[in-house]
């Protein structure tokens, strides 16, 4: 991730505001802290936009021991036992199942993590059952307990100029995974008669 090169000065008076009233100051909103407020940060690289198939994906291509099935729907993973051996998926209308030599990364989102865990009978056992799964975990928590993000925009018009750079973004700072964001906007935004910028 890049922090960002030129933040509007209302974006770091925001964060410092937050801090002052009390709230952790967080510069890496990906680090090992996940609550507080600070700059967003990017993926950029060289001033573009930089996704993670580019940046760790693309580079490696031509390794032997990877495969890249564009097009393809996981649809469930292979086990013997209790060991992952393998992941079943559609292509073009044909069902495939392809088996690994060491380990079998799971990294499908949010959504489709869970998902592919439980038809793969891994999850609430008496919800797999009624599904027509057979369970070969019973774990409970399999696709519970997710949580929203929530992104509350607040706009308002300024009195002086804010000297933006054209590199500047309306969203720059933010406070994280906050559950009082609505009282802190208040406090903020009635905190103090200084300017913001």
């Amino acid at each position: 991730m890049t922090d960002l090169i030129a933040p509007a000065v209302v974006s770091q008076r925001f964060v410092d505001a937050a801090v002052t009233l009390g709230y952790d100051h967080n510069p890496d909103v990906n680090g090992k802290q996940q609550s507080g407020a600070g700059l967003y940060q990017l993926t950029i690289k060289d001033g573009k936009r930089h996704s993670a198939a580019a940046a760790f994906l693309l580079p490696i291509l031509q390794r032997p021991n990877l495969t890249v099935m564009t097009g393809a729907l996981a649809t469930r993973l292979l086990f013997e036992g209790t060991h992952t051996v393998g992941v079943e998926y559609l292509h073009e209308g044909t069902l495939h199942q392809v088996r690994v030599n060491s380990e079998v990364i799971l990294s499908a989102g949010a959504f489709d993590s869970p998902k592919l865990l439980m038809l793969s009978g891994i999850g609430d056992a008496e919800h797999l059952q009624a599904s027509g799964i057979p369970v070969l975990a019973d774990l409970p928590g399999v696709g519970q307990n997710l949580q929203d993000h929530p992104v509350v925009s607040v706009a308002h018009e300024a009195t002086q100029d804010l000297h933006t750079a054209c590199s500047s973004s309306i969203a720059e700072a933010a406070s994280f995974c906050i559950p009082r964001v609505i009282w802190m906007l208040r406090q903020i935004y009635s905190f103090s008669s200084a300017p913001l910028c």
